[in-house]
């Protein structure tokens, strides 16, 4: 079953001495890092992970960006990206938490503030 958490955490995991790093949401990094070690039977880290709102959906939407770059392989499934950058996954996932923070704050204020602050932020 696909969660649809509408607050939750988009994380980054990688396997040691690879270049392979999973993109995933939960409501708990660190416990779901275990999990997946357990499943794998490998070390990982959990590399960085930030509060999404809307997290299924942006989750896709980085899945989406970074589709060319997807492997596979047996026990680990999907989602998991070879990147040789490693700052490159945390920089896709900042930019997901402010976007979505953004949103939440149109959401909340109204799109004529909202929208003047995207358009200095583009000029400036």
């Amino acid at each position: 079953m696909k969660a649809t958490y509408i607050n939750g955490f988009i994380y980054i995991m990688h396997i040691p001495d690879t270049y392979r790093y999973k993109i995933g949401l939960s409501k708990n990094p660190k416990q779901r890092e275990k999990q997946l070690q357990r499943k794998l039977g490998t070390e990982l880290q959990l590399l960085h992970y930030r509060r999404v709102f809307f997290t299924h959906y942006f989750e896709q939407f980085l899945h989406r960006l970074v589709s060319r770059k997807n492997v596979t392989f047996d026990k680990a499934g999907k989602e998991w990206f070879e990147f040789y950058n490693p700052r490159f996954p945390i920089l896709l996932v900042n930019l997901m938490a402010f976007f979505s923070s953004f949103i939440v704050f149109v959401m909340l204020t109204g799109s004529v503030v909202a929208i003047i602050l995207l358009i200095g932020l583009f000029l400036f």
